[in-house]
């Protein structure tokens, strides 16, 4: 049966309360007003639900400023068939809240969550949510309408969890999507897509979006969740499909650049050919950003980075953690891995393609010494950028499993790992060798840059800077 045949027109909503809306440090909340990102994971939602007959709206915390109130008005007065939450680890008490509060003014109202905290149901069942999507959710969605509509029992439904009379139910997990091609494009005709974008990037350009060409990872990084989320393989679209999107979005939307969101990009070089030759081929004015494991170039660097360049690439992530080897060994990752970033940055240096070099400060044996070696590594590589950023403790993750939220890794408080990683950012980005070349780059190809970066700055810089215009919490 197709979802909204007897029912007419049908509207549901999703809410995206974000990590940096309510949690982001007072002196850093000029990096959100810097990026605002669509979230896909919605939109692919809205797609599937399309063609089932429901339409979809996005509240966003990080484009505007709502409480529960808002929240439960809007569900009450449109009759939707459900409000539905993204929650991290990171957001999870603030979503229960949410929760609670909806819950509280709307009884009756079926409220759905899902996203990389889901794996755990139980706060959001007991905060009042209906049901708990804890996989997947583009075909699990669609069960879960069926079952809202009294047509199908919960219990038959793999990847879900609910309550019934006050006991938890987690049912069997259900099977990763394996044809990812079958997945329609995300609606980004249901957001304004000029509200959205990354100033963090020099090179950024409107309108802008953001794009996946693969989930999972193989790797089995100690800090990081995806591979407990998104499975411990990569599973690909295909190029031809993914060049389709992209044909959709410069048709449609006139995207001007895209950041690719994937946990590791071109994994697979016969992909990446077909990918960046079609890009080749059609001539867009478009670039594109993307983020990937620094082995990736190891072979044929230079040839690939010059594809990457010519298919439009004008930012290359790589994500180097530190660059002591046995904080490397220790998170599993690999002592060599400083060696070959060294050689990808001065490869790209050399064709004109910008660079990021990302660490972490606070993993597990990490020091001053640790920091002040890395920031030695990226003066000395010289990356057009270098991020420090404070270890997050994503829930899944080994990290996370070993030491909690409150165990001591390194015998220092969060505040003094952001007191030292913006002494990094000061130390790496005053420097004259890093400076004067941003600062002409910004001026000769990208001056739009600085009624929107002067802020961001500052606050990276200064820990101590308090920009206006910050979100409020919820309460």
């Amino acid at each position: 049966m197709t979802l909204g045949t007897n029912h007419g027109a049908r509207r549901a909503l999703f809410v995206y309360t974000s990590a940096q809306a309510e949690y982001l440090a007072a002196a850093r909340h000029a990096e959100l007003s810097m990026k605002k990102v669509p979230h896909l994971g919605f939109l692919y939602l809205a797609a599937v639900l399309k063609e089932h007959g429901i339409d979809c709206q996005v509240m966003d915390r990080t484009l505007d400023a709502f409480g529960p109130d808002e929240l439960a008005a809007k569900a009450r007065n449109e009759g939707l068939v459900f409000v539905g939450f993204y929650s991290d680890s990171i957001t999870r008490d603030a979503v229960c809240h949410w929760i609670v509060k909806l819950r509280a003014a709307a009884p009756e109202l079926p409220i759905l969550v899902g996203g990389a905290d889901a794996y755990r149901p139980e706060p959001y069942l007991n905060a009042g949510a209906t049901m708990v999507c804890t996989g997947e959710g583009e075909e699990a969605i669609v069960e879960m309408i069926r079952a809202i509509d009294g047509e199908l029992d919960p219990r038959e439904i793999d990847g879900i969890a609910f309550s019934v009379d006050g006991s938890i139910v987690i049912n069997p997990a259900r099977q990763p999507i394996a044809d990812l091609d079958s997945i329609p494009f995300p609606r980004r005709d249901i957001i304004d897509i000029d509200r959205y974008h990354d100033w963090r990037v020099l090179g950024m350009r409107k309108p802008y979006t953001t794009m996946i060409t693969s989930r999972g990872c193989h790797r089995r990084c100690t800090f990081c969740s995806v591979p407990f989320v998104s499975g411990r393989t990569v599973r690909l679209r295909s190029a031809a499909n993914v060049l389709c999107e992209i044909d959709e979005l410069v048709r449609d939307f006139g995207i001007r650049y895209i950041t690719f969101k994937d946990d590791y990009f071109a994994v697979d070089p016969d992909w990446e050919r077909e990918f960046c030759e079609g890009l080749i081929e059609r001539g867009y004015d478009l670039k594109w950003t993307c983020q990937t494991h620094p082995s990736v170039f190891e072979k044929d660097r230079g040839q690939r980075l010059e594809r990457f360049r010519r298919a439009g690439c004008d930012l290359l992530i790589f994500g180097l953690q530190s660059t002591d080897p046995d904080i490397l060994k220790a998170i599993r990752r690999s002592p060599r891995e400083p060696e070959i970033v060294a050689a990808n940055v001065a490869a790209a240096r050399k064709i004109g393609l910008q660079t990021v070099v990302e660490f972490i400060c606070g993993l597990p044996g990490w020091s001053r010494a640790t920091l002040e070696a890395d920031v030695r590594f990226a003066l000395k590589v010289r990356p057009q950028y270098a991020a420090f950023y404070p270890l997050m403790r994503l829930d899944p993750s080994e990290l996370f499993e070993q030491f909690g939220i409150d165990g001591d890794m390194c015998g220092l408080s969060n505040r003094e790992l952001n007191r030292l990683g913006a002494w990094a950012y000061r130390r790496f980005y005053l420097d004259p060798r890093i400076l004067f070349p941003t600062v002409w780059f910004v001026l000769k190809d990208n001056p739009l840059w600085i009624r929107h970066g002067l802020g961001f700055l500052a606050g990276q810089l200064f820990p101590w800077f308090r920009p206006a215009g910050r979100l409020a919490k919820v309460r």
